[in-house]
């Protein structure tokens, strides 16, 4: 078995950056081959390397471009598209990307977002031409696709717990509440700063402070009561979580939730605080503390002051994380690519 990895042009990639690490992770351990190629939709030259990725580049917008990602693609098994189209950005509304999912070897495709209807329509007519599995690694990301044909499935993004200790931590937890979200209005970070007054505790805020939320957020009359550390390491971001207490995550126009910042937050020991519940398959595993924009300050509050009634919790979170183990979600992988192509029906089959 011999795998590539594809991905068109996103914006901000934490996440789906992450992701494809474990994934890859995944791959290795179960001794899998693979490859991975940038798709770049430049029509003048193509770099050897992507900046964002550090990923082989392929194009198509010339003959030659083209033909040769066919013979580069076409000598693979399987593919998986990290990024399954290009986003429908104002400035850029040419269709040739479509002539790159014409090709031998089976192919799957991961939407990482809910947010299909809105960027990505035109790919509407691909799965179902094409026999391209879909994966979505939370409910809500699938409720996002109700509207595409494609056969379709939740596969939880992996999570590799050897990369950092996971614990509980109680011999430095102190009374902080950590924001690690990036700074995009759909985080709702806000929220945490018009009650930053009534919480009796630090509240630590990461994320790239070059993004309009940002400034927005500037205009709230708690936000010097915030600590703002910006854009941040991950190593950084983990060492600051183990101290806290609560971590929120305040998404908002989604029915469920599930993100690397909450599992990280659980990694070590923090209690996750969201504004939804947690989505499916996490919730048969993952638990936490449900708030409104409301009830947050008093939430938010609970847990800090009755910090070791949550430890069942906690604990139960931890010891759960085994789930998302990098090999296992591979292998989730292989086998759905060898299943026999339907369009999905109903809401997916759930992992």
């Amino acid at each position: 078995m011999k795998i590539v990895f594809l991905a068109f042009p996103l914006g901000k990639l934490g996440g789906i950056k992450t992701a494809q690490k474990y994934l890859e992770i995944g791959f290795r351990q179960l001794g899998v081959y693979y490859e991975n190629y940038f798709i770049s939709l430049n029509k003048k030259k193509l770099p050897e390397l992507d900046k964002s990725w550090g990923w082989k580049v392929l194009g198509f917008e010339k003959k030659e471009w083209l033909d040769n990602y066919f013979r580069v693609v076409n000598k693979f098994d399987l593919v998986i598209w990290t990024v399954a189209c290009p986003h429908e950005l104002k400035n850029y509304h040419d269709t040739e990307w479509k002539k790159l999912f014409d090709i031998k070897p089976k192919q799957l495709a991961i939407i990482h977002d809910p947010y299909y209807e809105k960027y990505y329509r035109w790919y509407s007519e691909i799965p179902s031409k094409y026999n391209i599995r879909i994966v979505c690694p939370a409910q809500h990301m699938l409720d996002g696709i109700k509207r595409l044909e494609a056969m379709k499935k939740i596969i939880p993004n992996a999570f590799c717990i050897c990369e950092h200790n996971k614990g509980l931590f109680n011999n430095v937890k102190e009374n902080i509440v950590v924001d690690a979200n990036n700074w995009k209005l759909a985080r709702r970070k806000e929220e945490l700063i018009k009650v930053a007054d009534k919480i009796k505790g630090k509240i630590i805020s990461f994320g790239d402070q070059t993004q309009l939320p940002f400034y927005l957020a500037k205009k709230e009359k708690n936000f010097n009561l915030v600590i703002h550390k910006g854009w941040s390491s991950r190593e950084e971001i983990l060492k600051t979580l183990e101290k806290a207490k609560v971590s929120t995550d305040l998404i908002g126009g989604v029915d469920t939730i599930m993100d690397y910042t909450i599992l990280e937050a659980i990694s070590k020991g923090a209690v996750p605080l969201t504004l939804v519940p947690f989505g499916k398959p996490h919730n048969k595993f993952f638990k936490g503390v449900v708030s409104s924009k409301y009830t947050l300050a008093k939430d938010i509050n609970n847990i800090l002051k009755n910090f070791e009634k949550f430890n069942d919790l906690r604990i139960n979170n931890l010891n759960n994380l085994d789930v998302l183990k990098p090999a296992k979600i591979a292998e989730e992988y292989l086998k759905y690519s060898e299943e026999k192509y339907e369009v999905t029906r109903s809401k997916g089959v759930l992992f």
